[in-house]
């Protein structure tokens, strides 16, 4: 048994007999999102990540680079304040399976255009 919660053979996809000592599994369940999708200049987007059947996460954009190591194949919910923004951001989520196949999600924090009367 991988310890990923389910029972191995048949109820496991991950495991295709029940003399399969090599349970193959995607990363699966990636959450990630941006709230709010669109900010005043100077203010800041919350991420929130989550993911199961991984060995880590990595998170990376602008102002911010940091890992994630699952614990028992899953990385729980967490939120993330990004840095003030002054530009719409791009955010990328590159989850490791424990399959070794990477996943990425990635969201963007938009920032509303500003108008100045000449």
């Amino acid at each position: 048994n991988n310890g990923d919660g389910v029972e191995d053979y048949p109820e496991d996809p991950g495991c295709s007999s029940g003399d399969d000592n090599y349970e193959f599994i995607e990363p699966g369940n990636i959450t990630f999102a941006a709230t709010p999708p669109l900010v005043k200049k100077g203010q800041s987007c919350k991420l929130q990540l989550s993911a199961i059947h991984v060995a880590s996460c990595a998170l990376s954009g602008p102002g911010i680079s940091q890992t994630y190591v699952a614990t028992q194949g899953v990385v729980s919910t967490t939120q993330v304040i990004t840095p003030t923004l002054t530009l719409t951001s791009e955010y990328k989520l590159s989850c490791l399976g424990v399959d070794g196949k990477t996943t990425s999600k990635t969201v963007t924090c938009k920032v509303a255009p500003t108008f100045e009367e000449f």
